[in-house]
């Protein structure tokens, strides 16, 4: 099976881990479906896996793209994916928690623009 990408380009895919258990920084424990490719793949993180773990996807000034989501105790935990400073996409996850943003739920729209 191939994966196609929004740039066109092809990707074979070599088999399909189901159910596979993963930790979220939160320490949260959560069971993932992935595709298993050989070599490099850009991974598109589509609206239903958004939309399913109330993910949001915004924009600050400061601090460039975010991704970000709840914690279990209700805050929004924001990470920055895209910095306005340093061109191109983080590829590297962040180096400790100086680097994100913890608030309130209520709190967030303040954050993104």
């Amino acid at each position: 099976m191939n994966l196609r990408g929004i740039g066109g380009h092809c990707t074979s895919i070599v088999g399909l881990a189901e159910f596979t258990p993963i930790t979220l920084v939160t320490g949260e424990e959560r069971n993932i479906h992935l595709f298993v490719a050989r070599g490099a793949v850009h991974t598109v993180l589509g609206r239903p896996f958004l939309a399913d773990n109330n993910i949001r996807l915004g924009f600050s000034q400061q601090k460039g793209e975010i991704f970000s989501y709840i914690e279990p105790d209700g805050r929004r935990l924001f990470l920055p994916i895209c910095s306005p400073q340093k061109v191109g996409w983080r590829e590297e996850p962040p180096a400790g928690m100086e680097t994100c943003e913890v608030s309130k739920l209520e709190d967030w729209k303040e954050i993104l623009i």
